[in-house]
């Protein structure tokens, strides 16, 4: 059985526009819009090249597929449509100017927006049962939803509308120090510089499962663009610098007067993750956690929460922001029709779900370029990306199909050594980032908790979704993976995960003594991580900090 998931709607305020495609319960296929279209996040875009790269890479057409399930319900229509609101949504999602298909014989319909992240997160997290915490901007009505689940069965224990969003919050919080929106990335950066010495507007009680409110701008009926506004009011009233910074135009010395407001958003974002975990520990009998929705991509938050030790082991899914959600479409459609075996909900592996190309297609892109090329083997390849990392070089990394989901993970990559400071100015200016934000490492995983203050890396750091402290002993050797507070946000990395890559790891440990490698997105400033080596080769000629660039077995040098 094949189900079609989908997010995205033409013309719409959605965002990480994605498809996915699952057989028999298994996740397939699945890509976000924005590395085809390249806009970023592709706002307002249905994933149509996303849905034909997913049919594609399976071998079949529209008419093979037996379900289209969308993460987001619109008002007043819940589940499975039929009649004119079918032919509405299937115009919309699989046009037919684009798509031919009979569409009497496809069912299709909604699926609650937080159920599908709770779906994408709990079937690919190998758990047999979860307490799980949904926390996000907003669905359609909530913003936050806390729910139990097992194989089959999922409810819901509490919602809270969107007037509750932390994501509004953490928007809000970036906006009012001048960062811009929808830069959650940047602000966490800057809350490792402050002190948390300032009070918050909200804050959740564990003993009796609510969020408390101080702030005389709340209303619970606000939607989440009024949410927003309203906790900028209040951190103008009542945070240093008492003054919302005009966006884009902060310098870096004055945005440092706002550390420690940084700092102290974070914490309280940070106590909210733990105090919820501990209400959830206290009505749910299991020892796992899932975490879901856009905010649960932020590390720091992640990293304390597993030092919290609540939960024994947590997983959040690598797209747990909103192009997960047709994965987790899909999913929620094959729970719902009962397909799931015992073998069924098992930890993913990696999420190398975009698309490949092979050694003839990269010819095919560099035939004309005047480019120095060399093919080389496996084993020849890793030993001189070793050496050239070893020498300072900064490496374009393009292997496999794209990560699915706003990580690089080793397949769309730049990749540095860690022992010159220097590394993470020269990267940060190739990528058009601000110099105060930090890198982060690929490493090896029988050396993890050598290098990092944490026991547990199979919680979140196979997918460099948490923070940990590099112990102190490395610190001076690795500095240019050590963030202003000791942390780092690590990959750990299993050999069957990325082959090559671990290679290249092990390559350049046994020339350095140092069991980890920079990796960061290969992408420029305000652009999608690269797809097609044609992209490789873009940001390749266009950005010369970038020494060398390795697409398949591909060696290439200006």
């Amino acid at each position: 059985m094949y189900i079609l998931g989908i997010i995205g709607n033409p013309g719409s305020e959605c965002h990480d526009s994605s498809a996915a495609l699952i057989k028999d319960g298994l996740v397939v296929a699945a890509a976000e819009q924005e590395r085809f279209s390249r806009r970023k996040h592709a706002p307002g875009e249905a994933p149509l090249d996303a849905i034909a790269y997913c049919l594609d890479k399976e071998g079949i057409s529209v008419d093979d597929v037996d379900y289209v399930a969308v993460s987001w319900e619109p008002e007043g229509i819940h589940g499975e449509v039929k009649g004119k609101h079918k032919e509405e949504l299937l115009e919309k999602i699989l046009p037919t100017n684009i798509f031919k298909y009979n569409a009497k014989r496809i069912r299709c319909g909604y699926v609650n927006h937080h159920i599908t992240h709770i779906t994408a997160a709990f079937y690919q997290s190998g758990f047999s049962d979860a307490a799980c915490m949904v926390i996000d901007g907003q669905g359609e009505n909530e913003a936050i939803t806390l729910a139990k689940v097992s194989k089959g069965n999922l409810e819901v224990i509490k919602k809270f509308p969107i007037a509750y969003s932390l994501g509004a919050l953490y928007d809000a919080a970036a906006g009012y120090v001048g960062l811009g929106f929808d830069v959650p990335g940047k602000f966490m950066g800057l809350a490792s510089y402050g002190i948390p010495n300032q009070k918050m507007p909200i804050s959740f009680d564990c003993d009796e499962g609510k969020f408390l409110i101080k702030s005389d701008y709340f209303n619970e009926k606000n939607n989440f663009y009024e949410t927003r506004e309203n906790y900028i009011k209040y951190f103008e009233k009542n945070n240093y610098p008492y003054r919302r910074a005009s966006i884009g135009e902060i310098q870096a010395s004055e945005l440092m007067t706002y550390s420690n407001f940084a700092a102290s958003v974070q914490n309280s974002l940070d106590e909210m993750f733990i105090n919820m975990a501990k209400y959830l520990k206290s009505i749910v009998n299991t020892q796992n956690l899932i975490l879901a929705g856009g905010v649960a991509l932020n590390c720091t938050a992640n990293g304390k929460l597993d030092r919290s030790k609540i939960f024994d082991n947590i997983f959040v899914y690598p797209a747990s922001n909103d192009a997960g959600c047709s994965v987790g479409a899909a999913l929620e459609i094959a729970r719902q029709r009962g397909i799931f075996d015992k073998n069924t909900s098992r930890r993913i592996q990696n999420v190398y779900l975009g698309k490949s190309y092979a050694n003839d297609d990269v010819l095919v892109s560099i035939k004309n370029s005047r480019l120095k090329v060399k093919y080389m083997e496996d084993s020849l390849l890793t030993k001189t990306i070793a050496k050239d990392l070893n020498e300072n070089k900064i490496i374009g990394w393009f292997q496999s199909g794209f990560e699915f989901g706003p990580r690089a993970l080793g397949a769309r990559s730049l990749l540095a050594g860690t022992v010159d400071r220097n590394i993470t100015n020269r990267l940060n200016r190739v990528k058009g980032r601000e110099l105060w934000r930090p890198l982060s490492p690929i490493i090896l995983d029988k050396c993890y908790s050598d290098v990092f203050e944490d026991d547990t890396p199979q919680n979140m750091s196979s997918f460099m979704l948490k923070t940990c402290i590099v112990r102190e002993e490395w610190r001076s050797k690795v500095p240019a993976i050590v963030h202003v507070d000791d942390s780092s946000r690590p990959q750990y990395l299993c050999q069957e995960d990325n082959e090559l890559l671990y290679g290249l790891l092990q390559e350049y440990y046994d020339l350095t003594s140092i069991p980890m490698i920079v990796n960061t997105s290969f992408n420029t400033h305000g652009r999608p991580i690269v797809n097609s080596p044609r992209e490789a080769l873009i940001e390749f000629e266009k950005e010369k900090g970038i020494d060398i660039l390795v697409i398949g077995n591909y060696y290439i040098e200006r």
